[in-house]
């Protein structure tokens, strides 16, 4: 997902929510420790003013914890995304498959 930021001034993605979809939906970053990748949760993920920030495997992304129901590959399902200066902005999100995910993060290391 890219998120793209218009405005004049800087932003930030401060939070994601699913109701109905997960428990808790998280803004993680990887980093790596001693040769390994982990997630990393972050408070927030800016975007410059006229710039745009890409959300994927690998990079910035969304962690949904406790699903509520099951996930189908291409799947539309709908998240409030929670920003510092634009609010919250209700989007619809692609579901991927596992094995791709896997093949963009093994691409970064």
């Amino acid at each position: 997902m890219k998120i793209v930021n218009e405005g004049q001034d800087a932003d930030a993605l401060l939070g994601a929510s699913g109701p109905g979809l997960a428990e808790k939906i998280e803004l993680q970053m990887p980093r790596e420790e001693a040769g390994v990748m982990h997630m990393h949760p972050v408070s927030q993920i800016d975007i410059p003013a006229h710039d745009s920030v890409a959300l994927k495997p690998g990079s910035f992304h969304l962690v949904l914890f406790g699903l509520k129901k099951p996930l189908i590959k291409d799947e539309l399902v709908p998240l409030n995304l929670r920003f510092r200066k634009s609010g919250d902005i209700k989007v619809e999100i692609k579901v991927e498959a596992m094995d791709t995910m896997s093949e963009n993060m093994n691409s970064h290391h």
